[in-house]
């Protein structure tokens, strides 16, 4: 469960580290503001066929990273599953603009851990920190970050090859490892 108190360190952290990026000058925010993403249609394919081949239904659902979920109401099962970082305005434009930053999976190696237990990690400051590029993403798009989650009745196994087909199909920048094996070859080399 995520407390008040808990939230509002990380609230008060990142809060303040949002207020002194927008407080930036304009041209110097636009540079700041400056991400890569790939977008590869032959790996969309690619990993959306694994995705396909594993039969898992996945009942997304989300909420707003600054809220106060209360993670025990909203996942009431022990379940395993994968959950993403999404950044998006609070005013879409046909559904856009939207960028997946961040995946993982709860249940890592057989550990059975519960979603809900994995996505309170992130309500921890230094937890958080630990995570290096998300860590930097939290810090500009904190105000407008989401996550979305999922619990899935499959094994651990099946589903970490879950998370590294979405990490082929999204390709993640807050994400350093379980990408596929051909496209982690790729990026160690650049």
């Amino acid at each position: 469960m995520v407390t008040t108190k808990t939230l509002d360190i990380l609230d008060a952290e990142y809060t303040t580290i949002v207020k002194k990026y927008k407080e930036l000058e304009d041209n110097l925010r636009y540079k700041n503001s400056e991400e890569t993403f790939i977008l590869d249609p032959i790996y969309w394919e690619k990993y959306q066929n694994e995705i396909d081949a594993l039969n898992c239904v996945l009942d997304w659902k989300e909420f707003k990273f600054d809220s106060k979920p209360n993670l025990e109401t909203l996942i009431p099962t022990n379940e395993i599953g994968i959950y993403m970082f999404t950044v998006k305005p609070n005013n879409l434009i046909y559904d856009f603009p939207k960028y997946v930053i961040y995946v993982g999976i709860s249940g890592e190696k057989g550990s059975n851990r519960p979603l809900k237990e994995r996505l309170n990690d992130y309500f921890n400051f230094n937890e958080i920190k630990k995570r290096k590029k998300l860590h930097r993403l939290l810090s500009k798009y904190f105000k407008n970050t989401h996550v979305a989650y999922s619990t899935v009745n499959i094994t651990w196994q099946n589903l970490e090859k879950l998370e590294k087909a979405f990490h082929g199909f999204f390709l993640p920048i807050g994400n350093s490892r379980d990408f596929p094996v051909d496209i982690k070859t790729i990026k160690d080399a650049f």
